[in-house]
């Protein structure tokens, strides 16, 4: 008699609704509770493999256009005493050796604009995430999807060329030029990014002066 009534019956809906509203609560809980162990996940294990690989490159391709730009301004051809300020007595011999500062400044503002514009010319770097990183098995270890990172010069690029004199052999002092390259780079990769800053200092010349006295 009671099953049969209406307060049965707005119970009996009443519980079925409930027990739906649980049940899609429950699966909810769980979808939310995966995504959030599959982002902590990447966050942690991921993305600083990939972040730490995209760096890597990174640095592989500046240093490459580093090497390239010093390359092309500081080439063969140029005489490198150009650079230096020769003080002369009577007779023609050398008594002091300077180094020319303006043109050493506008020969480093040379450089700056060649590795600017090659590192401009850098677009989007491919780069091999293995499968075993994510599935953490050796099996897959060389195999896996290519994703792809850019770089962006963060400010200029500072350059600066160091001059030093170190005596050789009898009446020879032996000039050395060296370039020290500090860049900012921003490496935008899939899900973060990172700055980096690559420094790099490349012996560019060396002349051999032969001076009036030893200790010129």
């Amino acid at each position: 008699m009671f099953r049969n009534s209406i307060l049965y019956r707005r119970l009996w809906y009443a519980k079925r609704r409930n027990a739906k509203k649980l049940n899609i609560f429950l699966r909810l809980s769980v979808v939310i509770i995966i995504l959030a162990i599959f982002v902590t996940y990447i966050d942690r294990t991921i993305v600083p493999y990939i972040m730490d690989i995209s760096e890597s490159k990174a640095r592989a391709i500046v240093t490459d256009a580093i090497n390239r730009a010093v390359d092309e301004v500081f080439t063969e051809n140029r005489d490198h005493s150009e650079f230096l300020l020769l003080s002369r007595d009577g007779f023609g011999g050398i008594t002091s050796i300077e180094t020319d500062v303006s043109k050493i400044n506008r020969l480093s503002g040379e450089f700056s604009a060649s590795l600017q514009n090659k590192l401009n010319g850098v677009e989007k770097i491919g780069i091999s995430i293995p499968l075993g990183v994510l599935l953490r098995s050796t099996v897959f270890a060389g195999v896996g999807p290519e994703l792809y990172i850019s770089l962006k010069p963060c400010g200029n690029i500072e350059t600066e060329i160091k001059s030093e004199f170190e005596s050789g052999m009898a009446n020879q002092t032996i000039h050395r030029m060296y370039l020290h390259v500090s860049a900012e780079i921003d490496i935008i990769a899939p899900l973060a990014h990172r700055k980096v800053e690559i420094s790099k200092t490349v012996p560019v010349a060396e002349t051999v002066i032969v001076t009036s006295t030893p200790d010129a």
